[in-house]
């Protein structure tokens, strides 16, 4: 725990640690030492190809335990914590889109609280999420922006985030007005600079694990190595592969395409819930 603690430190200006009341100190009062680091040892076989484990999109009445339904106990909060540093930590040694994309939705967040706070809270926080799994969408290559034009490449990202929004409200038994769903785009899209930097950014993760010496069949074959092994999700895998230059450059999103994103999104308490079906 020593070591833990120095290494801790490290990560902190001098002058900052100085003071007897800083982070790490507040942190180590409040961990078991023994839950925290048997969670390090099971972290390794949860940090599966984009995945990480993440606490960052629970309710705040999950963190603290308590709601109308709390789903953690007291004695379960120390563990519960040690995961979400443990997947902090980790995020610095093994690439991890969880954090780049969840400070991303909270860009989002800020920047468009006034079109969220007209339209309800399901139009605002099903957008956020949209926006956080679109990233794992683009980082593994399952939709690929096309060349040429920028401006047809922004225009294709725009109709792309909006059709996979709307294919989140749907999973999760909400009704899409169309009407609403127009005014709620046209209002969002106001805000130029955020759209542009969603745009740019999703371009740099599309592009993160591209090589022209990789073939496309190649790094798919990869990516869902480990998924063809069993029956389960073969068949979806080859149909993909099989399809893939049509697919990947679709700016529309359907249920089928569901049981591929899966493989790539990550397993949390807050994504276990989503992409189960409208019931």
């Amino acid at each position: 725990m020593k070591l833990f603690r120095r290494l801790l430190l490290a990560l902190f200006p001098q002058e900052f640690i100085a003071n007897a009341q800083h982070p790490v100190s507040m942190f180590i009062s409040f961990i078991s030492p023994k839950q925290f680091f048997s969670v390090i040892h099971r972290k390794i076989a949860e940090n599966f190809k984009l995945n990480l484990f993440d606490i960052c999109l629970d309710p705040f009445e999950v963190k603290i335990g308590f709601g109308e339904e709390p789903t953690l106990q007291v004695k379960e909060i120390d563990q519960y914590y040690a995961y979400g540093c443990v997947a902090q930590m980790n995020g610095r040694t093994f690439y991890s889109c969880s954090n780049l994309s969840i400070p991303v939705s909270m860009i989002v967040a800020m920047k468009l609280r006034e079109v969220f706070s007209q339209r309800g809270y399901n139009y605002g926080y099903y957008f956020l999420v949209a926006v956080y799994l679109l990233s794992f969408v683009f980082i593994a290559r399952l939709r690929v922006f096309p060349e040429g034009d920028p401006k047809v490449r922004y225009q294709w990202f725009v109709d792309t985030i909006f059709s996979f929004y709307e294919l989140v409200l749907r999973q999760n038994g909400i009704l899409v007005d169309e009407e609403a769903l127009a005014s709620f785009r046209s209002a969002s899209l106001q805000h130029l600079q955020l759209f542009f930097f969603l745009f740019y950014f999703y371009q740099k993760l599309n592009q993160l694990f591209y090589s022209p010496t990789i073939a496309d069949k190649e790094f798919y074959t990869r990516l869902f190595f480990d998924d063809m092994k069993g029956k389960k999700n073969k068949g979806t895998i080859e149909t993909f592969l099989q399809h893939r230059s049509s697919i990947v450059t679709q700016t529309t999103f359907s249920d089928k395409d569901i049981p591929l994103f899966k493989l790539v999104f990550p397993a949390d308490i807050q994504i276990k819930y989503l992409f189960q079906g409208r019931q």
